[in-house]
């Protein structure tokens, strides 16, 4: 089943417990729990002559079918906001315990288009992406300010900022699509499986990078004991492959500038790419 919401489409493999409302916003149908190895719904905004608005957009802030050219001036700092924090741009909201109830083992659209620049692959959606229908949605994620810092995008963007995002050249899917309190949870052989389905959607969507964010879901899913964070010796069929950190709040092992700084030699190196290319 195929819904379509202004430029994109959400084309469902099987039915699933999440529709787009109104303006875009993905809201919670009842509930579930999860079937096993069940494709996800995606969101899929490829350019064509019906969708003018995109090709307008993709023009003005740096994702072009030619190559890769920055989508904005290196920032190394994120302006502080009353009521927000430092690492996320969106005010913060924590789920109530009746929300993440609902949320749990909910599954979140990819937010892909063939061709994209960069794919981020998270370890699995947390409960406010679960409860939002946004991927990395969590207040405190640093995903966000390190996109912005390293250049990648021209502002700071929200976890809603879909298709200013797609626009960047940058999609988002996960390895496991089940939303829970903690990636802990994600079973082993639910990244064994989230490897093989981000093979089969490499191949289906071709993006000249691909950046794992996890490494230890990582060196699991694919059986990669010694992988380290960076590029990595092999690609994932004809993309490029990166293993970065976890941008969750709670990895306090990189901060927002060492984030930034791991971001920023990615995009170099794409930016390389697409004058080699």
């Amino acid at each position: 089943m195929t819904l379509a919401f202004g430029i994109c489409q959400v084309t469902m493999d099987s039915l699933q417990p999440r529709v787009m409302a109104e303006g875009g916003r993905p809201i919670a149908v009842g509930s579930g729990s999860r079937t096993p190895r069940a494709r996800p719904p995606r969101v899929d905004c490829r350019a064509s002559s019906s969708s003018p608005t995109f090709g307008s957009i993709t023009g003005s802030v740096g994702y072009t079918h030619s190559g890769y050219r920055p989508a904005g001036p290196v920032n190394s700092s994120t302006p502080k906001k009353p009521g927000r924090t430092h690492e996320t741009s969106y005010p913060m909201r924590r789920l109530s315990r009746a929300e993440e109830e609902r949320a749990q083992d909910r599954s979140v659209p990819d937010l892909i288009a063939r061709d994209v620049h960069l794919l981020l692959v998270g370890i699995n959606p947390s409960l406010s992406s679960g409860a939002t229908g946004y991927h990395f949605a969590t207040p405190g994620n640093r995903l966000w300010p390190a996109l912005h810092g390293a250049g990648l995008t021209t502002r700071l963007l929200e976890p809603s900022s879909t298709r200013e995002l797609l626009a960047s050249g940058i999609g988002i899917t996960n390895l496991v699509n089940r939303a829970t309190r903690s990636a802990k949870e994600v079973r082993h052989d639910e990244l064994l499986d989230g490897a093989l389905a981000l093979r089969s959607t490499v191949e289906a969507y071709r993006p000249r990078f691909v950046a794992v964010l996890g490494i230890g879901a990582f060196r699991r899913a694919f059986q990669q004991k010694g992988a380290q964070r960076g590029r990595q010796p092999n690609g994932l069929g004809s993309s490029q492959l990166w293993v970065l950190p976890n941008p969750s709040g709670i990895n306090a092992h990189y901060s927002v500038a060492r984030l930034i700084e791991l971001f920023r030699a990615m995009r170099e190196a794409l930016e390389d790419s697409a004058h080699d290319g």
